[in-house]
């Protein structure tokens, strides 16, 4: 495999398309969702999170295959977390 490469190999080199767990919101893989306190990233990943583990469609709308998904709420502070989901 491998693990390095210029500038000119990624400009020269064909890439797969993504797959998206939520079609044009989130792709498989790794994704950060980030931003200021209280805007409702936690719920956001929660409802996208159920959406492809349910299958069906997520924010009302957008259908999603049923697969695996893994949410990590990731806080700064050790006491940020005393807020949980509420």
């Amino acid at each position: 495999m491998k693990t390095s490469w210029t500038a000119d190999e990624i400009m020269a080199t064909d890439f797969p398309e993504p797959r998206f767990a939520v079609p044009g919101i989130v792709a498989e893989g790794l994704n950060l969702l980030v931003g200021a306190p209280k805007l409702g990233k936690s719920w956001l990943t929660l409802t996208l999170g159920i959406a492809v583990a349910s299958g069906g469609s997520a924010l009302g709308k957008i259908p999603v295959d049923q697969g695996t998904c893994c949410t990590s709420p990731w806080r700064t502070a050790p006491d940020a977390s005393r807020g949980g989901w509420g």
